[in-house]
């Protein structure tokens, strides 16, 4: 039985050492070339080392299958992509996969701050070492009760005397971006959908 690309269904070598062709946990084959579009679909224009503010934008695993990801030293080895490369795909996986998000507080910033870059109160963004509080958002506020306490009394209007960020401030700033970053979730899976019927997937 000879081998084919998932994708575009050209033949592949079916050789032990498959060279040109990768095969996913799905046990699908990608041809070099599809991998490549694969690739450059669901990295996108985004956050990593080196990227500008406001860099960000829909991310999507390399994968075949839902739930089928090529592990990245797979992904390094068969697309030959350079430290800078993988660095920023790591960032971009590490932010899709956390199960709690955290941004900057910054807007000048807005940065994912990493889980490991996080203790109980507050997360420090590596790009401008700002401390955000991870239950509200806002910057870093420690006080009588931690802090948040305070600032939602301000938010509320109970007059309780807090002080530092505003939480509406916060809150509106994180409701704006999870708001765009859910848009653009949709949006890049209408294009991957898109794209996976013209390729006949």
């Amino acid at each position: 039985m000879e081998l084919a690309c998932t994708i575009c269904t050209t033949p592949l070598p079916n050789r032990p050492d498959r060279g040109g062709v990768v095969v996913f946990p799905c046990n699908h084959a990608h041809c070099l070339a599809c991998l490549r579009r694969n690739y450059t679909l669901s990295a996108g224009p985004g956050p990593g080392p080196g990227d500008g503010p406001g860099a960000r934008g829909p991310f999507r695993p390399v994968q075949c299958c839902p739930g089928s990801r090529l592990p990245v030293a797979a992904l390094r080895r068969a697309l030959g992509l350079g430290s800078a490369e993988v660095a920023r795909y790591r960032a971009r996986l590490a932010e899709h996969d956390a199960p709690r998000k955290l941004y900057c507080h910054d807007p000048r910033c807005g940065r994912f701050i990493p889980e490991l870059l996080r203790d109980a109160r507050a997360g420090r963004c590596r790009a401008c070492h700002a401390r955000t509080c991870v239950r509200c958002g806002g910057r870093a506020h420690f006080g009588a009760g931690g802090g948040c306490g305070e600032v939602e009394s301000d938010f509320v209007g109970g007059g309780g005397g807090g002080s530092g960020f505003g939480r509406g401030r916060a809150i509106s700033e994180l409701d704006k971006r999870s708001k765009k970053k859910k848009e653009e979730e949709e949006e890049a899976e209408k294009r991957f959908r898109r794209v996976a019927r013209e390729m006949g997937w």
